[in-house]
Order: C-alpha cells, then sequence, then structure tokens
C-alpha cells in the first residue's frame, strides 16, 4: 500500500507542536517521538496512520464510517474558527501583523 506524501506531511504536522517542548531536535526526531506509541525507536504503519484515524473519528460525527459534505464542511468552519483565533490571540500578544 502506498501513502503519498501529503500523508507524510499530515502526519510531520502533528509532531510539530512538539517543537517549542523538545528543544533543539530535528524533525526525524520529533516525527519519531511523537508517533512511536510503542517506544521501540521506529514508528509502524499503525502508529503513523492512528493522527489520521483519530482526526477521521472526529470529522465523522454521525460515525458511519464515512465523512460526507455536511461533515467535511462543519469541520472545515471549526478548523477555520480556531485560526481565526490563533492570529487574534498572536496579534494580542504583540506578534505583528497578519498577511493573507
Amino acid at each position: 500500500m502506498r501513502y503519498s506524501i501529503s500523508t507524510f506531511a499530515l502526519a510531520l504536522a502533528f509532531a510539530l507542536p512538539a517543537v517549542a517542548q523538545q528543544g533543539h531536535q530535528t524533525p526525524p526526531e520529533m516525527f519519531i517521538q511523537k508517533l512511536d506509541t510503542s517506544g521501540d525507536g521506529r514508528v509502524s504503519m499503525d502508529e503513523y496512520l492512528a493522527p489520521t484515524r483519530k482526526a477521521f473519528g472526529r470529522m465523522d460525527r454521525n460515525g458511519d464510517g464515512y465523512i460526507d459534505r455536511a461533515e467535511a464542511q462543519a469541520s472545515y468552519d471549526e478548523m477555520q474558527k480556531r485560526m481565526q483565533e490563533m492570529r487574534k490571540r498572536y496579534q494580542q500578544q504583540g506578534g505583528g501583523q497578519y498577511h493573507r
């Protein structure tokens, strides 16, 4: 089974919030640390896909195993709201102007 670079990017994105907490680790080290739930120093397919499965579960609001347009739209709207709140907090903390 093949997975695209975007799948890797998604998994890596889950690991990036650890940057501030982990000091000077490289992205590959952060990737392993974040996803290696068994602690064996490597990432299995199940460990790799776990964040995607979790995200899918959050989006599949009715639990039918599918994400329909309404669920996708609701998730998108929530993400946009969170991004706006993050930009607002950033600006309030003196982070400057955000340009789109």
